[in-house]
């Protein structure tokens, strides 16, 4: 198995989050849990100490009744005021785990977390897991919160046992407020502590995460030719691409003006094209356009005196082309089509001057191009006799001098 090196590519990460799979610290969410629970409690410090004393004397004013019947009511009592507060403190709880979730990772609802995944069954896969650096991480970082926590309640604690021992000698109010400074000191310094290490957890979890991730150079490899797709899909997915590019709008006026001339069908389809020796390798594709779009390509040709040509065969193809140099086959028709209109780009004097468009004889250029090919085709026979003659010429040496080396007969 090939080493895990790569950098996780956007679908990777992707795939990971919509599985529920991401760089979480959990004691941030904690953190911000017990902060809020905390304050809670403390803003509700006088609330509580008088339910606490209510609770009281309802107990003391039942006890002169049946003994259960006053312990039933005082426990029903209790029940339901500690049920409401167990509930509210729950239900904040809940709510600020899904903010602390939120707040580290976005807005994230996956429900293929919620799937059960038997391969964490998998004795062999959860021994090794026990073992991997991200548990022993967790092991020690619990190992060492729960050693700070200790060693500063321990201190805390110290300082304060002399007021400690005294607290019996005074009222129930006095027993809450110092209660209530010695807890909330403790409490404050120990999220001090808390918030230090889950920035730093929230850290070494992103980088596990991001560890996790990782992958060899064949499934980047493997990962791209499969988000390539078919190549008949691809095709489809580029002739849309194209389409769409087309049907931007373009500025026509500015791309006609700059045209050398425009092949037309006549009026269907109508095509822009310019050339500079230095400048363009090939004739280019300035614009093109089918119906109404030629009908205003027709119409600024016309407004900038360029030469409109009527040639039906290569207005279609031209159009037709997705590129933006003209195609092969269609060679022979632009430069005809060059030759024609070279006095117009001259500026000299053509008979065809005071003509709207200058007509192409397809046929002309058609056979033009089929001497053209009877002339590569003689060339051929040639060449394909004077082969033959060769291969004559050396049988009858190799007849005359039979030992000699065929190797030195050319």
């Amino acid at each position: 198995m090939s080493e895990k090196t790569e950098e996780p590519t956007e679908k990777k990460i992707k795939d990971s989050r919509d599985k529920g799979q991401v760089g979480l610290s959990q004691d941030i969410t904690k953190l911000i849990t017990a902060i809020v629970v905390f304050g809670m409690l403390f803003a509700m410090g006088e609330v509580l100490m008088a339910k606490g004393k209510e609770a009281i004397l309802f107990a003391i004013l039942r006890s002169n009744g049946s003994f259960t019947q006053a312990a039933g009511e005082v426990v029903g009592k209790l029940a339901v005021d500690t049920i409401a507060v167990v509930l509210i403190i729950v239900a904040i709880a809940f709510f600020l785990k899904i903010i602390g979730t939120w707040i580290q990772t976005g807005p994230i609802f996956s429900p293929k977390a919620l799937k059960i995944d038997f391969a964490k069954l998998n004795p062999v896969a959860t021994l090794k897991n026990m073992f991997s650096m991200r548990k022993l991480y967790e092991l020690l970082n619990n190992v060492v919160k729960t050693a700070v926590i200790t060693v500063v309640f321990y201190m805390l604690i110290k300082k304060y046992v002399p007021t400690l021992f005294l607290l019996p000698t005074g009222d129930l109010e006095m027993f809450w407020r110092a209660s209530s400074v010695l807890y909330s000191r403790v409490v404050v310094v120990a999220l001090a502590i808390l918030l230090i290490l889950s920035v730093f957890d929230f850290a070494m979890q992103k980088y596990f995460h991001k560890k996790q991730l990782k992958m060899s150079i064949d499934e980047v490899k493997r990962e791209h030719k499969d988000s390539e797709g078919d190549p008949h899909v691809k095709g489809q997915r580029d002739a849309v691409r194209q389409e769409i590019l087309e049907s931007e709008p373009k500025n026509i006026d500015k791309l006609v003006e700059k045209a050398d001339a425009v092949v037309v069908n006549p009026t269907h389809f109508a095509v822009a094209l310019y050339y500079r020796e230095n400048e363009t390798p090939l004739p280019t594709i300035l614009c093109k356009g089918k119906d109404e779009e030629a009908f205003d390509i027709i119409s600024f040709a016309k407004k900038y005196d360029k030469p409109i040509i009527r040639y039906v065969w290569l207005a279609r193809t031209l159009y037709a082309h997705q590129g933006t140099y003209i195609p092969r086959p269609t060679m022979p028709g632009v430069v005809a089509i060059y030759k024609a209109i070279r006095p117009l780009m001259e500026g000299t004097d053509s008979e065809d001057e005071d003509d709207e468009s200058i007509l192409i004889d397809e046929e002309q250029v058609k056979e033009k191009e089929r001497q053209e090919a009877e002339k590569e085709k003689q060339k051929q026979i040639i060449r394909n006799n004077e082969k033959e003659q060769l291969l004559k010429l050396r049988e009858k040496l190799l007849d005359v001098n039979p030992s000699s080396d065929k190797k030195e007969i050319k």
